[in-house]
C-alpha cells in the first residue's frame, strides 16, 4: 500500500476508535501491580471506597475475595464481566443492575451483553432518613430522564440538590444516573450510581423512555436481588 493511503488508513482508524473508549479499573491497594500507559483509570479501592485515581493502561483487573475481574467501559465491551455475558433474548433492549456484583450490563435485544461497569446501589440502612435505602428489586422501565444538570429534590436532606447527571427514572424516586461517588459497595439512597461517561453513554446511545416507537414502554430496567 502507498504510503500516503497508510496514512489515511491509520488516521480513519485512530477517528473510530476515540481516546475516550478506555477500561475502567477497580485495583485493591493490596492487589497485584499494574503496568502503565495512557487512556485509562485506576481506582485504587479502601474499604469499599475509591481513594485514588489517576491515569493508567490497558487492561487491568478487580482483585476482590480472590476473584479477578476486569472492568472495560469501552463501547460494546464485555470482556470479564461478573454477570453474564448473554441471558435468555427478552426481544428488546434492557439494562441489569445487580447489588451483589456491583456492576450493571446493558444487553441488547438477542439478550448479548454489549457494555457494563461499576454499580453503586441503594444501602442495607441510611441514618439521615433511619430506614432501609436499598434500591426496589425487580422489573421496572424508564420513564423519565434528564441531561447533565439532573439534581436530587430530596437528598441532602432537606433541600436537596444533589448531582444526578443523566439520570434515567425506573421506579418512583430511584434512578439510574452518574456520580463522582461510584464505589465497590451499595450506599446510595436507593438510586443506582455510574461513572459518569457510563450514565452518559446509556443515556443517549441505549436507553429509551416512553415513545410512539416503543409503544410507549421504555426501556426494561432489572434490579436483581441483593
Amino acid at each position: 500500500m502507498p504510503a500516503n493511503r497508510m496514512k489515511i488508513a491509520l488516521f480513519s482508524l485512530f477517528l473510530y476508535f476515540p481516546l475516550n473508549a478506555y477500561c475502567q479499573i477497580i485495583y485493591e491497594i493490596d492487589g497485584a501491580s499494574t503496568s502503565k500507559a495512557p487512556y485509562d483509570r485506576r481506582y485504587v479501592v479502601e474499604d469499599g471506597y475509591v481513594v485514588e485515581s489517576d491515569v493508567l493502561s490497558t487492561p487491568h483487573e478487580v482483585h476482590e475475595k480472590n476473584r479477578v475481574h476486569e472492568i472495560d467501559s469501552s463501547p460494546y465491551a464485555s470482556n470479564g464481566a461478573p454477570i453474564p455475558a448473554a441471558i435468555k433474548a427478552q426481544g428488546e433492549k434492557l439494562i441489569l443492575v445487580d447489588p451483589k456484583e456491583h456492576a450493571w450490563g446493558a444487553y441488547n435485544a438477542t439478550g448479548q451483553l454489549i457494555r457494563w461497569g461499576l454499580a453503586t446501589a441503594g444501602a442495607n440502612w441510611c441514618n439521615d432518613t433511619g430506614r432501609p435505602c436499598r434500591t426496589k428489586e425487580g422489573v421496572f422501565r424508564i420513564y423519565s430522564s434528564g441531561d447533565e444538570t439532573c439534581i436530587s429534590t430530596k437528598f441532602p436532606i432537606p433541600e436537596g440538590g444533589a448531582p444526578m447527571p443523566y439520570c434515567m427514572y425506573f421506579n418512583g424516586g430511584e434512578a439510574l444516573h452518574g456520580s463522582n461517588e461510584v464505589v465497590y459497595d451499595n450506599v446510595s439512597h436507593g438510586c443506582v450510581r455510574l461513572h459518569v461517561s457510563d450514565a452518559k453513554w446509556l443515556r443517549y446511545q441505549f436507553a429509551e423512555g416512553p415513545n410512539a416507537t416503543n409503544h410507549y414502554r421504555g426501556t426494561k430496567v432489572i434490579i436483581k436481588s441483593y
